[in-house]
């Protein structure tokens, strides 16, 4: 039996998800996501603790991900279906999961542990 996984998963979030996540997190928790001095942070008003928060995502974009807690790899239940480059239902299941639209890269299946894949031997020197 093997599981299914989405991989290389672009989210498609935009200012206001990023201004929503702010809100609800401490200033303190964000001051320190960002390196930036926790008391100073928190005395600032929030358009300016938001500019900040925006350009130090735009200066490092592989946090975005981290800082709206987003994967950007899924396992898959066994019940979504998917087909070649046909993510739809993939792509659903994110966003009732996660609450954000994405873009699916790929699904692949991966043996659970401890199991073995059954392959004729032309697969392995082939590769199909």
């Amino acid at each position: 039996m093997s599981e299914k996984y989405a991989e290389d998963i672009k989210w498609l979030i935009g200012e206001d998800d990023i201004y929503r996540v702010m809100m609800s997190r401490l200033s303190c928790d964000i001051a320190d996501f960002i390196g930036e001095d926790s008391l100073r942070f928190e005395k600032l008003e929030t358009e300016d603790q938001l500019e900040m928060l925006q350009y130090y995502l735009k200066m490092n974009p592989d946090e975005i991900y981290d800082f709206m807690e987003l994967p950007t790899e899924v396992a898959i239940p066994d019940d979504i279906s998917w087909g070649d480059e046909d993510y739809e239902e993939v792509e659903d299941y994110l966003l009732d999961k996660y609450g954000y639209p994405a873009e699916v890269g790929y699904v692949y299946e991966k043996q659970r542990e401890g199991e073995f894949l059954e392959h004729d031997d032309e697969d392995l020197v082939t590769g199909r």
